[in-house]
């Protein structure tokens, strides 16, 4: 790749409009399942498919589950996308959002 491409694929990247909001990761085989949420579901996403890959789980909670069951057991699913919040009511809104879809789903915040 070219510098100027690579440059232009950086700008369009930092340019591109993020999508806040909490996802749940779920192990099939035992049930167990985590919140998390953070500022880029995309993002969030793309850290969770390489985490399974690497076997290197998001959470030390997940770790005997992804040695027992490997990384198909997994899946990640978007639970709500905030993208009509605030940038300064962002952090406190993804806390109590993450707390109570844990709450709602009976899982462990991440």
């Amino acid at each position: 790749m070219k510098t100027s491409d690579r440059k232009a694929a950086m700008a369009a990247w930092k340019e591109s409009k993020r999508r806040p909001g909490v996802w749940l990761v779920r192990c099939e085989a035992t049930g167990e399942a985590w919140v998390g949420a953070g500022r880029d579901l995309v993002a969030a996403r793309n850290r969770f498919d390489f985490s399974m890959r690497q076997g290197s789980p998001l959470h030390p909670d997940m770790k005997s589950a992804l040695a027992a069951h490997g990384g198909q057991a997994f899946t990640f699913e978007e639970v709500e996308s905030l993208e009509k919040i605030e940038e300064i009511a962002l952090p406190r809104e993804l806390k109590d959002r993450r707390a109570a879809a844990a709450e709602r789903l009976g899982a462990r915040a991440i």
